[in-house]
């Protein structure tokens, strides 16, 4: 199977830092396959997401993409707020397509009967319940029927059961149209319903402060 993204020994240092952002990421992802980059906060998670897309560039090792359309979800969906959730998943079709309404609305309700969830309500993104906003947004990244979706925490903002349900749908659709998935999560429990091929990314050194006696009013 042709792979879609490849990292080899991929990582990133920016400049003036003490240590890099991220170092020695390697994995191949197929068309139908999914893969899951777990590990705690600052880790290079979203890094690694941004150098898979083509927002960074990295500084030793090699990415390869294959041609084809990317569906990208950030962290915490990015909605327009003063749209509606409906009018948010509609956006890439009309924007990049010119969809008409009816074509809309079609691709619309075609997604979300893969994903077995109700067409998006029209209420303002703004005022919307998370839960309703992270389906949208989910949504909207694959309305577009991509060949890869590039997921950052989806449902990061949900409780452990409504984050699982929000899995389960990709799986829905990453069965159905073939869609590869490449997501980060620092809870990969409810990703298990996508897939239980994971990377871990080790943690990054913090920096430690000392602090001197006296210099905050005599500390012991």
């Amino acid at each position: 199977m042709t792979p879609l993204l490849t990292f080899t020994d991929v990582g990133l240092h920016l400049t003036g830092a003490e240590a890099p952002v991220l170092e020695h990421v390697s994995f191949v992802l197929a068309a139908g396959e999914a893969l899951v980059l777990a590990g705690p906060p600052a880790c290079g998670k979203s890094t690694a997401l941004d150098l898979a897309w083509g927002g960074k560039t990295p500084t030793t090792g090699t990415i390869l993409r294959a041609e084809g359309p990317v569906g990208w979800l950030p962290q915490a969906g990015a909605l327009v707020s003063n749209l509606t959730l409906w009018d948010n998943v509609a956006l890439p079709l009309r924007w990049h397509r010119g969809t008409d309404t009816e074509a809309t609305t079609r691709a619309i309700d075609d997604l979300c009967e893969v994903m077995e969830c109700e067409p998006p309500p029209r209420v303002p993104a703004a005022t919307a319940a998370p839960e309703h906003r992270a389906v949208a947004a989910v949504a909207r990244a694959l309305v577009l029927r991509p060949a890869l979706l590039i997921a950052d925490e989806p449902g990061g903002d949900l409780g452990s059961d409504s984050r699982e349900d929000l899995w389960r749908m990709l799986w829905r659709v990453q069965a159905a149209w073939g869609t590869a998935i490449l997501a980060a999560t620092t809870d990969p429990g409810p990703a298990q319903g996508l897939t239980d091929r994971r990377l871990d990314l080790p943690g990054r050194r913090t920096m430690a402060f000392r602090l001197w006696r006296g210099a905050w009013g005599g500390l012991p």
